[in-house]
């Protein structure tokens, strides 16, 4: 057990600083899209739902923190929530699917939750983010397909190999 559960801690570990650097590199000028969601679709997608969560979490703080938290400290801990919850169905759709189900459900969902319903749930918690947070979407699409497609890549590449038997 014990072993299982330091496995599991070096992997968020991991995969939370390839984050923390995926997160210098920025898309279209804002302070906190990046690159930063790649390694927790990996992880969740490859690893499983549930460790892909912490680290889609760790990662959007860590990236908003480089980026001085353009939106405050609340919304952001209500984005890192969202991103740990899309990270998951990425990678709970995957477990339950073969790569062809994989390559049609669970990338669009990924990019869809990520770019477009978790901006709408931000400006429905937060309304007075409404409108600046909806001119992000198509920011974010591109972002999220970007991440999304890496991690699919990597995952679809990963699997035909030894290490796809974890």
């Amino acid at each position: 057990m014990r072993s299982s559960l330091t496995r599991s801690l070096i992997i968020v570990a991991v995969f939370s600083l390839l984050s923390f650097l995926l997160g210098f590199v920025k898309f279209g000028g804002a302070s906190s899209i990046a690159l930063d969601a790649f390694p927790s679709y990996f992880v969740a997608g490859f690893y499983g739902p549930l460790l892909g969560a912490p680290v889609a979490a760790v990662a959007h703080l860590l990236s908003a923190v480089s980026g001085g938290f353009p939106f405050s400290v609340p919304v952001h801990l209500f984005i890192a929530a969202e991103q740990a919850l899309w990270a998951s169905l990425f990678g709970a759709i995957l477990r339950y699917s073969n790569d062809v189900w994989f390559l049609v459900v669970a990338i669009p969902a990924g990019i869809v939750c990520n770019g477009y319903l978790g901006p709408k749930l931000i400006g429905w918690v937060f309304p007075a983010l409404e409108a600046p947070v909806s001119g992000l979407i198509p920011v974010l699409l591109v972002a999220s397909a970007v991440n999304v497609a890496l991690a699919a890549a990597a995952i679809l590449a990963l699997r035909k190999t030894p290490l796809g038997h974890t």
